[in-house]
């Protein structure tokens, strides 16, 4: 069981390596640095580590765990690796071989501080829009929004249990 989360971590790395996907979506709680292990710390940055040797993008979502917590000053993130701010919504461009594939829409949670879905609207331009949200009991997610933002498909955060919900536009709880 000690194993479990490890095991479970690793086998979705070699997935996404073995898949060669395009990108890597982390949507919150990943890890509370104050009182991770160094064992869990290195983990994570072998796992990331892992992702950047393979040059796929990994787009980090904080969430509760990581609100409030900037990340040590030994702990390096690979260069694969962005994390959405608290502050404001971001969009970031997914690119591949010099062409964009994708955007990431999203704002990192800040602890009480959520970002309003209204301001994660983007053009229905044909260009693709992936949306990640980090929700809890303190902030409902309000699904009838959904379908209307622009998003081509939504990662959230926040809830523990993968659960898919039943919109027009994918979305899902990564779990």
């Amino acid at each position: 069981l000690i194993e479990s989360t490890y095991k479970a971590v690793d086998a979705v790395v070699d997935v996404a390596i073995r898949e060669r996907v395009e990108f890597v979506l982390l949507s919150g709680d990943v890890i509370h640095f104050p009182t991770a292990s160094p064992r869990a710390v290195d983990f994570l940055a072998t796992q990331l580590e892992r992702l950047n040797e393979k040059k796929i993008p990994v787009y980090w979502l904080g969430g509760r765990l990581e609100a409030g917590h900037s990340i040590p000053e030994d702990f390096d993130l690979p260069r694969n690796v962005h994390r959405l701010p608290t502050t404001r919504v971001q969009t970031l461009e997914v690119k591949r071989e010099r062409k964009t594939i994708a955007y990431i829409v999203g704002q990192s949670s800040g602890g009480n501080a959520y970002a309003n879905l209204e301001d994660m609207r983007v053009p229905r331009d044909g260009r693709f829009f992936v949306g990640m949200w980090y929700c809890d009991s303190k902030q409902p997610l309000p699904e009838d929004q959904l379908d209307e933002l622009g998003i081509d498909y939504w990662a959230f955060g926040g809830v523990h249990q993968r659960r898919s919900l039943d919109n027009l536009i994918p979305a899902e709880f990564c779990g």
